[in-house]
């Protein structure tokens, strides 16, 4: 079987090319660039591998920059949600972060259990099933103050993973451009 020879001009060159009809890339023999053989319906033309490489090479850096960029918008919207579970209402319905006490949560907390002891010790000496109140005031007071405890606790962890994987994240975005740029 003979092969069919097809005539071509390198796209760097202009030097004239002889090459076989199934060849996909060739050097050019007077300038050693790369070439990519393509085709259409009824032309057969060249272009430098090099340029597609490094189209490639930059549009798989823009890719990578846009992944990142999408990583990082997806953090912030989970972290959006995680927040919004986390947050505390008031007796008004005002939504908040969970924050560390002030002095005043502290006193008013402490004057509470206060106040429930005196008034189980009061209560036992005058009417002793009556201190069973003072008891279940003095829990409910006591799992309150847990409760916001864990809150805050579980927020600020949860607060703390947020900014290293936003940060992390934050950092490879930045690495990638370096490297766009370079």
């Amino acid at each position: 079987m003979a092969t069919t020879l097809i005539s071509l001009s390198c796209n760097h060159c202009g030097a004239p090319l002889s090459i076989p009809e199934q060849t996909k890339f060739v050097t050019c023999k007077h300038c050693n660039s790369r070439l990519q053989v393509e085709h259409s319906d009824s032309a057969y033309f060249t272009s430098v591998l090099d340029r597609v490489v490094e189209h490639t090479e930059a549009a798989a850096g823009e890719l990578e920059i846009i992944r990142l960029q999408n990583d990082l918008e997806q953090i912030d919207r989970e972290w959006q949600m995680r927040r919004e579970s986390l947050m505390i209402r008031d007796k008004r319905g005002n939504v908040s972060e969970p924050q560390d006490p002030g002095i005043a949560e502290y006193l008013v907390t402490a004057w509470g259990i206060i106040f429930c002891i005196v008034f189980i010790c009061i209560t036992l000496a005058i009417f002793p099933p009556m201190a069973l109140f003072g008891g279940v005031a003095l829990v409910i007071t006591l799992l309150q103050a847990t409760n916001n405890r864990q809150k805050r606790d579980l927020y600020a962890s949860a607060h703390q993973r947020y900014r290293e994987r936003r940060a992390e994240a934050t950092k490879k975005l930045r690495e990638a451009k370096e490297r766009i740029s370079a």
